[in-house]
């Protein structure tokens, strides 16, 4: 048995994979058999949205669950189904053969236009406002509604195909295969970086409070606080099995794979395997006149671990009749703002 999805909420993690099968745990170590409606078919991914598990799998079988996984509902979507994500008060569901459909009560569905023509979709995401669907050949696709999707022209993937994308940020993270990795800040203009997996499948991309994760074919994990500059685990604890989700909740990080192997780790904040020595980073939003968060300032260095001395500072913000400062920092580590202080020059 391999296990193909992973999701958490609600203070529980799920698995899902092969032969039907769905688990449920509340610690993130020990994990017992659900049942959720599926026969032996593949359960492909698994979800956490709008305060819903979903759970499909490869023959169109969608369940869900409002109550912390304890208990599913079944729906029939139709079709190999290999994602799910909510935006614009929609459900949306992916699937092989370019498969896009919405339902606004997991129960109706209608078939959308997807601009993959028979081309399978492998991963929806979705940054609140926006969704991203991507897959076989590079190809990816944006949508504000879940209803109408247009193809990015470029998704820098040439022809590769996209396994996962994650948002967190404001920043985009795609991955897949032969390691690479691509991010946009918008989810229209992408760009490649350099990938911790040299020509090793990436399969899965997530985030949660200020960390990235991905992993891929034998059992390699990274990580990342900018979604930019990545450092492998030294032992993911999946020896050479592949990796092919991953969850982060409750202060741990799930790995789930082949053969049966899912393993957790405390690495979210405390775990030494996690180097918090990389550079992190502070990024200052401001709100002025328009009353709207438009002014965003370039991420700069806050100091490592040690570097009490380091101060951050951003000069010549403009002119405003009103002004509201926002600080997002790119550290899973607690962090606290004790003082700020701005000089105020008022014109002549």
């Amino acid at each position: 048995m391999d296990f193909l999805g992973a999701a958490y909420g609600q203070g529980v993690f799920i698995i899902c994979g092969t032969g039907g099968i769905v688990r449920r745990s509340t610690d993130g170590l020990v994990f017992n058999n659900t049942p959720a409606g599926f026969a032996s078919e593949n359960v492909t991914f698994a979800r956490f949205f709008n305060n819903t598990f979903v759970v499909g799998s490869t023959l169109g079988t969608l369940a869900y669950s409002v109550n912390a996984g304890a208990n599913y509902s079944t729906t029939d979507v139709t079709g190999s189904l290999t994602d799910a994500c909510f935006v614009g008060g929609l459900w949306v569901v992916s699937g092989d053969a370019g498969l896009i459909r919405t339902s606004p009560d997991l129960s109706t569905w209608t078939t959308r236009t997807s601009e993959f023509g028979a081309s399978n979709i492998n991963a929806l995401a979705t940054s609140g406002s926006i969704a991203i669907s991507a897959g076989a050949g590079g190809v990816m696709a944006s949508s504000a509604d879940g209803v109408t999707w247009t193809i990015v022209p470029d998704s820098s993937f040439s022809g590769t195909a996209i396994n996962d994308i994650a948002f967190g940020l404001g920043r985009w993270v795609a991955v897949g295969a032969t390691g690479k990795v691509a991010t946009s800040l918008d989810g229209i203009a992408w760009s490649q970086s350099a990938s911790p997996f040299g020509s090793s499948d990436i399969n899965s991309a997530v985030f949660f409070d200020g960390l990235w994760i991905i992993c891929g074919d034998g059992g390699k994990v990274a990580f990342s606080l900018d979604g930019l500059a990545w450092e492998l685990l030294t032992d993911s604890g999946m020896g050479s099995e592949d990796a092919n989700a991953l969850a982060i909740g409750l202060s741990r990080i799930l790995i789930a794979g082949n053969a049966d192997t899912a393993v957790s780790h405390s690495v979210l904040y405390e775990n030494r395997e996690i180097n918090l020595n990389i550079d992190p980073q502070v990024m200052l939003d401001i709100s002025g006149n328009t009353r709207t968060f438009d002014m965003t300032q370039k991420w700069r260095s806050m100091g490592k671990t040690g570097e009490y001395n380091k101060r951050v500072i951003w000069r010549r913000l403009g002119q405003h009749r009103s002004f509201t400062p926002r600080i997002r920092i790119s550290s899973p580590v607690k962090r606290a703002v004790y003082t700020a202080y701005a000089k105020i020059v008022g014109s002549k």
